[in-house]
């Protein structure tokens, strides 16, 4: 045969309700031996491109196209690339989600890009926090009040109005340095 199916499983005619499994396979389902196998190897022209061995887990040499929109786990759910992980597609959203979400760089550099088209936004509802030394590339616009040091001792609103609770130690040289 050179074309069509090799192998149809099928129920016996239209209509007829059916409950089971299509394809049943038990090894070592006494516990007396060992099953090290695989339960399916595929391969093409000599070469595996998919398999599910004895533990259950699936390998391919191939894409996964998940249709149905949902992949879960019980447990961590582990995504370990051998080279760049690209999540989402040009054009379409992309969430990440949960209670915490961490991105860790543990590259030689440990750099984290975020690069956008137009506007990279962090709204965390309440506090965004920067840890360590920050810089800065470019202008900083803040449309609030910029705040520092403990209780806030230090502010400048969105008007450029400067107010402090301790003392500036503030040198101002050019012109319009006047404080008054």
């Amino acid at each position: 045969i050179t074309t069509g199916n090799l192998v149809k499983l099928g129920t016996g005619g239209d209509g007829h309700a059916f409950s089971g499994n299509g394809i049943f396979m038990d090894f070592d389902n006494l516990g007396g031996g060992n099953f090290t196998g695989n339960f399916l190897r595929f391969d093409n022209s000599q070469a595996t491109v998919f398999t599910v061995n004895s533990a259950g887990n699936v390998v391919t040499s191939g894409d996964i196209a998940v249709n149905g929109g949902d992949i879960t786990s019980s447990g961590a759910l582990n995504i370990t690339p051998g080279g760049t992980l690209t999540a989402g597609a040009t054009g379409q959203a992309t969430v990440l989600q949960g209670s915490t979400t961490s991105l860790t760089s543990n590259g030689a550099g440990n750099d984290i890009t975020l690069t956008s088209a137009d506007q990279i936004i962090l709204n965390a509802g309440s506090t965004i926090e920067l840890q360590d030394n920050t810089n800065v590339t470019g202008n900083l616009d803040i449309s609030g009040t910029l705040t520092s040091g403990t209780a806030d001792a230090f502010q400048i609103d969105a008007s450029g109005n400067i107010s402090t609770t301790g003392t500036t130690g503030l040198t101002l040289t050019g012109a319009g340095s006047d404080i008054t």
